[in-house]
């Protein structure tokens, strides 16, 4: 009698197996015609792999390519003090992280006591403004192919002083058209492929209406809208980020009545740990009148209307409801109750630029939550993006985390605090869930 088995990689072949990139590194500019070199801070974590055996669980390291032709990536994975680190062209992959095996709890991975490394990307000069990419870090076969994506960070090469990615826009008498305002940014004029972020900064004026950006043809520029048709006033203050590697997903054009549209990508997939990002698209006369969140709900994360009506569908004729998602692997979460981090993982400090605040009872004052727990949020002048979670770390998290948010929110800063509030100014729950997400902060990273 022959018995058969199936054969499984050692390279992230377990059904399991999971190793996400935490957080999400700063964009990356070099000046054209000037050869140099950049760094990129990285942090991975390996989770999810308990009850498999140990070659399932295994995963062959982590690699790293450029997507621009004249823009390398040097080895980390490599004996550094002999200066023997290969560097790898366009097209070719770089060793980045060694491979490792399930661990429980997980622990956050970062810097020299683990191998891992600030990577080099290298710019020879030859790549003109004007040219974007990529370095894609991805799990590699044994064969050398791609099996996943695990992040991309966005690459620019660019004359002079680039436009920023994260910034604030205001409305004004001279931007204003009904209701909604145009924002004039160089990353966005003209390109209605790249996706866009948003959240309310609260400048004086609360603002309880359902908001969302919309691409202008007839002024090649985006806008910031109200959705409920309100006249948009001068003096809106949004927090907006461009993000070109962010997905879009957009409602069916027919279907049966739901609350959710499904979030399909391996970066989430399985991923109960992954903090999202959500800002809705819409174009035409198909309007996103509703809060929106996001939940889990296994094996897949959904953007949901946070009320639970009806999401609204599209069109044929260009009419559509679609959201812009940011998917990042693993992040930290607080919890103003535990001393540890809420996902028991360890080392969760060294995220930087993303977390999920899911309970902080300690930190509420009034409609205000105050994100005093991550270090890279402690900067009122910094723009923050947020999204409501309504299952932050479902079961079995060591805790049966839910929320129920179903207001507008926007951010404010007092003082060093930025806090997530409530428009309608009611009293916010320390229960209320949030992913946030912000800019790269220097002085808040590992050493």
């Amino acid at each position: 009698m022959t018995i058969c088995r199936v054969a499984h990689s050692t390279c992230g072949g377990g059904p399991n197996d999971r190793r996400a990139f935490v957080a999400q590194p700063p964009d990356i500019f070099f000046t054209a015609g000037v050869a140099s070199t950049q760094y990129i801070p990285e942090v991975f974590v390996n989770y999810n792999n308990i009850g498999e055996p140990f070659a399932w669980g295994d995963d062959c390291g982590i690699s790293a390519g450029s997507t621009i032709s004249g823009v390398s990536v040097q080895e980390t994975y490599c004996n550094w003090n002999l200066n023997n680190c290969l560097v790898k062209p366009s097209g070719q992959y770089a060793g980045v992280d060694h491979a490792t095996g399930f661990s429980s709890p997980a622990v956050y991975r970062s810097y020299e006591t683990d191998h891992v490394r600030p990577v080099p990307v290298i710019y020879d000069g030859t790549a003109p403004a004007g040219t974007n990419g990529t370095v894609d870090y991805v799990f590699l076969n044994d064969a050398g192919q791609v099996i996943r994506i695990l992040a991309q960070v966005n690459v620019h090469i660019v004359a002079g002083t680039p436009p920023p990615t994260w910034f604030t826009a205001t409305s004004s008498a001279s931007n204003i058209s009904g209701d909604s305002f145009s924002i004039d940014n160089a990353w966005l004029n003209g390109d209605s492929t790249t996706k866009v972020f948003i959240t309310h900064y609260w400048g004086g004026t609360y603002w309880n209406h359902p908001t969302a950006v919309t691409y202008d043809v007839s002024t090649n520029k985006w806008r910031i809208r109200n959705e409920d048709g309100a006249t948009m006033p001068v003096g809106m203050v949004f927090n907006v980020h461009v993000d070109p590697t962010a997905l879009r997903i957009q409602t069916a054009r027919s279907g049966a009545a739901l609350n959710y549209l499904i979030i399909n990508d391996p970066a989430s997939n399985g991923n109960p740990y992954a903090t999202i990002l959500a800002t809705a698209r819409t174009q035409g006369n198909r309007r996103m009148a509703h809060p929106l969140a996001v939940s889990y709900v296994s094996p897949y994360w959904r953007v949901i209307t946070a009320d639970g009506a009806t999401m609204p569908v599209s069109d044929l004729f260009g009419n559509t409801v679609a959201f812009e998602v940011k998917l990042i692997g693993a992040s930290q979460y607080a919890d103003d109750n535990l001393t540890g981090d809420a996902s028991g993982f360890t080392n969760t400090l060294v995220s930087n630029g993303a977390g999920t605040d899911i309970n902080g009872p300690f930190r509420i004052s009034g409609s205000s939550k105050f994100l005093s727990d991550f270090c890279w949020a402690n900067d009122g002048l910094k723009p923050l993006i947020v999204t409501a979670n309504q299952t932050p770390l479902p079961l079995p998290a060591p805790h049966n985390y839910t929320s129920t948010d179903p207001k507008y929110v926007g951010v404010w800063a007092n003082g060093p605090y930025n806090a997530i509030y409530h428009e309608d100014n009611s009293a916010m729950a320390g229960s209320s869930a949030f992913n946030v997400w912000a800019p790269y902060d220097t002085s808040c990273a590992p050493h």
